[in-house]
């Protein structure tokens, strides 16, 4: 046995089982005699049953192979890959090569020479014949040096091309020093995938969604700052991807941007928080020099967004695009010089919100809740609780500065808000050329306080009022000599009832017919 070991001491390797039980001074003569043999040793089925780091210590082997329970349907599996890619860069460490097992599957290969395995042993490379095979089917070697080729590039460039596995592990992804994944709209096994992240892990990867992407990407509990993109999630032109957000998720310092001709749907039952801190910045949609594609909120749980930036929105766009909430709950504060907090500076919108809880809240300069600086506001709520709390110098709480139109349309809603400001408009304008606010079934409750401010309707007393069945309660404390910004024959109330508080003094116009 020992002549033949020495006869063919390179192509000669010794299995070491963990479970044979062995003393050290035991173990140290027989990996001497290996050693003066020529003879290669490796422990078998690594990462199972008895296998632990201290054993692989004790018998520092020339390779360690994986057990093949950790390698099936391993591209599905963050943990997996997780647990098999530190067992790589142990081995990788302390001199071992990694030996990937059973491997059986094109995705379980892809993914393992991903991790950086260092050889394959399993039916899809070949399988178990009475006779000894020379070399593997050529179309697999071709198969393995493309991976390899592709896999070479994406870690010279330090990106991650996504769709190679269903189901991605951010952790890894920061051991191989990623900074980019990058979602295309070519070949790839899984158009649709989840990337898992970890407790308190916060990364400087960002994800490039590039043009003409179609598909579904799932976000499990991953912290993103995207430093290298300036987003930590950057759609392109042609998409339509469906964000589904489950766990807690953290974008910090980088928002969502969608190009103009994309759609983006945001699902699922966990968290998102967004904290963003530039000159220009926004949370979700794009920057203050364009307009965003269509943003759908379908979300059954909630989305936190903090903006703090000289130009800050929320959700939304300096021109404008369409947004729709659907369900969700959404608490949005936004500070510094000019802030929106849903819509955009200088582009027309028309908003449509429905069946969520929304909280607003802002201390910048000059700001608008929900709505448009310059453009005109064409805006639906129902089936709502909305609440808001604003201290700036010029503010509306849902409308326009100066856009040539106003249409609000409030069913079925709870709004309740406080406003301290020096010029303050509650629900409607400064100075629109149409302004139009309706109530329907919805309850209002307001404490406002300014130089110059008005609880619904204009500054300009251009607005047209309609309250059906609604119970309104308002307290303004202001210089303003009128009460209303609408005259009294533009006013129109059925059914309702309104206690409007003018500088501690009733007031009466808004009566029932």
């Amino acid at each position: 046995m020992q002549k033949m070991a020495e006869r063919h001491k390179t192509r000669f390797v010794v299995e070491l089982t963990e479970q044979a039980e062995i003393e050290d001074i035991d173990l140290k003569e027989l990996k001497h005699t290996y050693e003066e043999m020529g003879v290669e040793t490796a422990v078998d089925d690594y990462g199972t049953g008895y296998s632990n780091v201290t054993n692989l210590l004790r018998y520092m082997p020339n390779y360690v192979k994986i057990d093949r329970m950790l390698l099936s349907d391993i591209q599905n599996s963050s943990q997996k890959q997780h647990f098999v890619k530190d067992i790589i860069t142990f081995a990788h460490d302390n001199g071992i090569l990694a030996l990937a097992e059973g491997v059986e599957t094109f995705e379980e290969l892809q993914t393992v020479i991903r991790l950086e395995a260092d050889l394959i042993q399993g039916y899809y490379v070949g399988k178990p014949s009475g006779e000894i095979i020379k070399e593997i089917n050529p179309e697999i070697r071709r198969e393995i040096q493309d991976i390899n080729r592709t896999e070479f590039e994406t870690r010279q460039k330090n990106i991650y091309i996504a769709g190679r596995e269903g189901r991605i592990a951010l952790p890894v992804l920061v051991k191989d020093n990623c900074k980019s994944i990058v979602v295309t709209d070519g070949q790839f096994t899984y158009r649709d995938f989840t990337i898992a992240g970890a407790p308190g892990l916060l990364t400087d990867i960002g994800i490039e969604v590039q043009n003409g992407y179609q598909g579904r990407i799932v976000l499990d509990s991953c912290g993103f700052r995207g430093k290298k993109s300036g987003y930590a999630l950057d759609i392109g032109e042609g998409c339509d991807v469906t964000l589904v957000i489950t766990g807690e998720n953290v974008f910090e310092g980088a928002g969502i941007r969608v190009a103009e001709s994309s759609r983006l749907t945001i699902e699922g039952d966990g968290s998102l928080s967004i904290n963003v801190h530039e000159m220009e910045c926004f949370a979700i949609g794009n920057d203050v020099d364009s307009r965003h594609g269509t943003l759908v909120f379908d979300l059954g749980g909630s989305i936190d967004i903090h903006v703090n930036g000289t130009k800050g929105i929320g959700i939304g766009s300096g021109l404008g695009g369409e947004v729709i909430i659907r369900q969700g709950k959404y608490e949005i504060a936004v500070s510094g010089r000019e802030g929106v907090g849903i819509g955009s500076f200088t582009g027309d919108v028309s908003p449509v919100i429905q069946n969520c809880s929304l909280d607003i809240t802002s201390n910048a300069i000059h700001f608008i809740g929900i709505g448009s600086f310059e453009g005109s506001v064409d805006l639906l709520m129902e089936k709502n609780a909305f609440t808001s709390n604003i201290s700036s110098e010029n503010a509306v709480v849902i409308g326009s500065f100066n856009g040539t139109f106003v249409d609000i349309a409030i069913n079925t809603a709870s709004v309740s808000f406080k406003a301290v400001s020096q010029y303050l408009v509650g629900i409607g304008s400064f100075c629109s050329e149409k302004t139009k606010v309706a109530f329907d079934y919805i309850s209002i409750s307001s404490k406002m306080r300014g130089k110059d401010a008005i609880f619904i309707g204009a500054l300009d007393n251009r607005a047209v009022i309609r309250n059906l069945n609604s119970l309104i309660e308002c307290d303004i404390s202001t210089d303003r000599t009128e009460d209303l910004g609408a005259t009294e024959e533009n006013i129109t109330m059925v059914k309702g009832r309104s206690r409007i508080f003018v500088n501690g003094k009733e007031f009466h116009r808004l009566s029932d017919q």
